[in-house]
């Protein structure tokens, strides 16, 4: 059973799996290629058995970012934030916002608006191991390819709230260089 609420948006590319149940509440907005399934499909070690399912939770004025996957038994609560490429198993407090793989609550304490981290954005993004330095670009960094871009274009713009311009991801060469095009457009408001 699949049952969404007034005013949902599911951006082009999303996936919704239900075994069980996917509830999604008003005005709530999933990115694009967000993937919603409340079953493990088949076990790890029997793919012919069938694998645990769980309902699915999602509250009113909640925003997902793209690329985001919900795993089966995640409850976001009325409002929180799932920041772009994030995976979210268990539950997310209502007002939160989270980020990363697995999903953990960011520490609000220490995020500014003028706070603008590339490299730790990139980082999370595009799965790296290690955070990348300053001048770490698509020459270094295998996973900064054409679809990498793309994914790190989509995590700049939900992040800090700036559109950037198909220009701005090619004329940059590092991430140094992208951290100053984010600041700039940033503070331009």
């Amino acid at each position: 059973m699949i049952d969404l609420g007034n005013d949902v948006h599911v951006s082009y590319g999303g996936a919704i799996s239900a075994r069980v149940a996917v509830r999604i509440g008003p005005r709530t907005v999933l990115g694009p290629y967000c993937t919603v399934m409340d079953s493990d499909f088949h076990s790890v070690s029997d793919r012919k058995a069938e694998g645990e399912s769980a309902p699915i939770v999602i509250g009113a004025d909640v925003t997902i970012g793209a690329r985001v996957t919900l795993l089966r038994g995640a409850t976001l609560g009325d409002g929180c934030t799932v920041a772009s490429g994030s995976m979210v198993s268990g539950t997310v407090a209502a007002g939160t916002s989270v980020a990363g793989v697995p999903a953990r609550q960011r520490d609000q304490s220490t995020e500014t608006d003028d706070e603008i981290d590339i490299q730790a954005l990139a980082q999370r993004i595009l799965g790296l191991p290690v955070r990348p330095g300053p001048g770490d670009s698509p020459a270094t960094l295998p996973e900064w390819d054409s679809l990498g871009a793309l994914r790190l274009l989509l995590a700049i713009e939900d992040e800090y709230r700036v559109a950037l311009r198909d220009e701005d991801m090619k004329s940059t060469t590092t991430l140094a260089q992208l951290a100053r095009v984010v600041a700039d457009r940033h503070e331009a408001g």
